[in-house]
């Protein structure tokens, strides 16, 4: 079975849990918009104790801050094999690994899962495929006991890969990695490489054993006679070891002792540096051997999907409930207040009502007296305005806001002037009249009878 992650979207951290000697280790790594990672913390807690959720556990923030959960799985009962496939197409690669599985697992395929690392293709030759293989029950298992702490991991890789990856190998020969720590430091992972390519790869379990030195250098002479046989081994093997100074001190002398070529040494990446190595991949996106079950990244993704929906329901539930809460509160402060201002408003009432009937009767008053010098000035504007020749029939005042007047004059032109006249009739600056419509006029018996109707113009409160 295979399992690659298909994250396209930006990396914004990156966590990487190893579990050894009884510890789970997390390094957490922010990833910049350069794609560069620079670790943000290192803590070390029990295997039974939960990991920081505030580091690990996903929550809403996932959906604007994508950072991936990594874990190293120990090498213990993990199976590698190095493919040389006939493609120059990557795509193709999965395929033609699915067509050989049967033939390179150790375990029946629908108990394994299995992933594989490409290695960097250098001029034209076949692709160069490590496959990995671990046994599902392993994986569950692990699986499992990060469950226990609280981690639902991205992606679950092997070390060792990385170590092997990171190492620059300059020269044919035989490249020996000691393990580190945990598990891994009963193992080392011996690797071929011979012709600008890796020919072979094998995790060699030493523990426990008081000739471990022998056994690897058998285990290197089984695999020479096989690259013979196979063609691929054209010369002696040379010995690289990578390891760091302590480990040198006791595998370069062991080694020494029972092969005739000099033993180069190479220094490996410590623990944060390669976690800082792996951080840096998955944050520029190169894939690499993932041996996370495909149902167990749906079910972790299921599960973050619904319980981000549930913290959400659960949110809105409080939210409501405060704003009931919230609602009867000033629903009671306010009746309380209303109440309070019921008692004053009946205390006042009688005073209050007497008022507004004499600002009423103040009000009718100043509108009578308003329209008594309205109608004065009114009068005044008329008579004073009227021109010889015209003379008043009728004076009368309607509503007591128009003003219609009525007479005789000479002839049309008269009235029209007059009408002009008042229109523009002003007393003290102000006028008299809003508007005069104009005079509508008939000739009776030689003379002409006329009609205006003048809107006056209230003076108002300054």
């Amino acid at each position: 079975m295979r399992n690659r992650s298909g994250r396209k979207s930006r990396i914004h951290a990156c966590n990487i849990v190893r579990t050894a000697d009884g510890k789970s280790k997390v390094w957490n790594f922010s990833v910049n918009q350069g794609q560069r990672v620079n670790l943000v913390t290192e803590e070390s807690v029990p295997e039974t104790e939960p990991l920081p959720p505030r580091l690990v556990k996903r929550d809403w923030r996932a959906l604007v801050r994508n950072w991936v959960n990594v874990a190293w799985l120990p090498v213990d009962q993990v199976f590698l094999r190095v493919v040389h496939l006939p493609t120059d197409d990557p795509n193709e690669v999965h395929s033609m690994v699915e067509l050989q599985m049967e033939k390179l697992s150790p375990l029946p395929t629908n108990q394994i899962v299995w992933s594989f690392e490409m290695l960097p293709k250098k001029e034209e030759r076949n692709l160069t495929v490590i496959v990995v293989i671990v046994s599902r029950s392993v994986a569950e298992k692990f699986l499992g006991r990060l469950e226990g702490q609280g981690y639902q991991p991205d992606r679950l890789e092997v070390p060792f890969l990385h170590q092997l990856l990171s190492t620059e190998m300059h020269r044919d020969g035989v490249w020996i990695f000691p393990g580190t720590e945990g598990v891994e430091a009963n193992y080392c992972l011996i690797a071929w490489w011979f012709d600008g390519a890796l020919q072979s790869v094998s995790l060699l379990y030493l523990g426990e054993l008081e000739n471990w030195a022998e056994t690897l250098v058998k285990k290197v002479d089984q695999v020479a006679w096989a690259g013979e046989i196979e063609g691929w081994l054209t010369g002696p093997s040379q010995y690289h070891l990578v390891a760091d100074e302590e480990q040198e001190a006791i595998w370069r002398p062991a080694i020494q002792k029972l092969v005739e070529l000099e033993v180069e040494v190479v220094r490996p990446l410590q623990s944060q540096e390669l976690a800082s190595y792996d951080a840096r991949e998955v944050a520029q996106g190169r894939e690499h051997a993932n041996l996370l079950p495909d149902d167990y990244a749906n079910r972790y993704r299921r599960e973050f999907v619904d319980n981000l929906w549930m913290r959400s329901l659960g949110v809105v539930v409080l939210v409501y409930l405060v704003g009931v809460v919230g609602y009867f509160v000033a629903l009671n402060v306010l009746e309380y207040r209303l109440d309070r201002i019921n008692q004053k408003v009946a205390a006042i009432s009688g005073s209050y009502t007497n008022a507004i009937q004499l600002q009423e009767q103040t009000e009718i008053l100043r509108n009578q007296l308003n329209l008594r010098f309205a109608a004065l000035d009114a009068w005044k504007a008329a008579v004073e305005s009227l021109p010889e020749g015209m003379t008043f029939d009728n004076l009368r005042f309607e509503e007591g806001e128009v003003l219609r007047l009525r007479g005789s004059a000479q002839n049309s032109k008269k009235a029209n002037d007059y009408a002009a006249k008042l229109s523009q009739a002003s007393i003290n600056g102000r006028r008299v009249f809003e508007s005069v419509e104009p005079p509508s006029t008939q000739v009776r018996q030689g003379k002409v009878i006329w009609q205006l109707k003048c809107n006056l113009k209230l003076p108002t409160e300054s």
